[in-house]
């Protein structure tokens, strides 16, 4: 008998609103650089989409191409500065630990449309002790969620086929972004606002639910090789 392959052999996390709780300290860093323009930014506007695109989408028409960076550059910093100040108060309820449950039986994979910088203090700081197998950032791409190219890069780099790979996704752009990459997706949500519009396949209340689900269709995987389906 063939070795049993499981449905799913890595699964893809977003960062922000599922791992941490963290758009409280991104839309405080944008309105600070948006005040001098009489701007400001609501948490559900900015949900799944990179600083880049923010800035440039609400900027066009009043900074330049080097200013937008710069001011890119300075909200980088200022969210930082939240992040650390809140440190482990960002972690949501048991992520560290079903990571790391995960992460024993599959490869995971930190996907996020944030920065370097903030992913980079997520998995190395608040989340040491979690062994992410590929991190893809708002840095490693051109186009952001809903565009596929975080998780497709993030499969590149796990090297894995798309139907091997499991999201894990909050926002509406990134449950769209993985569903376009190829994969399924587990939609972290307390109901799908789009009803039958949302392409996820799994719709999760809590983290706890990822280890039984991912059981489960291994399980279920096993069956259906054996049986010769």
């Amino acid at each position: 008998m063939s070795p049993i392959s499981p449905l799913y052999r890595a699964v893809l996390f977003d960062m922000d609103g599922v791992l941490v709780d963290s758009m409280s300290c991104h839309k405080s860093a944008f309105d600070e650089v948006l005040s001098p323009f009489g701007l400001s930014v609501n948490i559900e506007d900015i949900a799944g989409r990179s600083t880049r695109e923010i800035i440039k989408g609400l900027l066009a028409e009043r900074a330049d191409l080097n200013e937008q960076r710069e001011i890119c550059r300075i909200k980088t910093e200022l969210a930082l500065e939240h992040f650390r100040r809140m440190g482990i108060g960002l972690l949501l309820p048991d992520a560290p630990e079903i990571v790391q449950r995960i992460s024993a039986i599959l490869p995971v994979a930190l996907c996020t449309s944030a920065s370097y910088e903030t992913a980079s203090y997520v998995s190395s700081v608040l989340m040491s002790n979690c062994d992410f197998s590929a991190v893809v950032t708002s840095a490693d791409v051109s186009s952001a969620k809903p565009h596929p190219e975080t998780y497709e890069l993030a499969l590149q780099k796990l090297g894995i086929s798309p139907s091997h790979g499991l999201v894990v996704e909050d926002s509406q752009s990134g449950v769209i972004a993985g569903h376009a990459a190829g994969c399924d997706v587990a939609h972290l949500t307390q109901s799908c606002a789009d009803g039958d519009q949302c392409p996820a396949r799994y719709h999760i209340r809590s983290l706890q639910e990822l280890p039984p689900l991912i059981q489960f269709e291994r399980s279920l995987q096993s069956q259906r090789l054996m049986s010769g389906e």
